[in-house]
């Protein structure tokens, strides 16, 4: 495993990229969860 720097942001994002692909069920529900809010 290699290590990388992510901003909050970005571990966030790239942690629910990965729960979406992986189970079709996951939703987000949230005020300003897409860009441009």
């Amino acid at each position: 495993m290699s290590e990388r720097t992510l901003s909050v942001a970005g571990a966030i994002n790239e942690a629910l990229q990965i729960a979406m692909q992986s189970d079709p069920d996951v939703i987000l529900l949230g005020e300003d969860v897409v860009g441009g809010g």
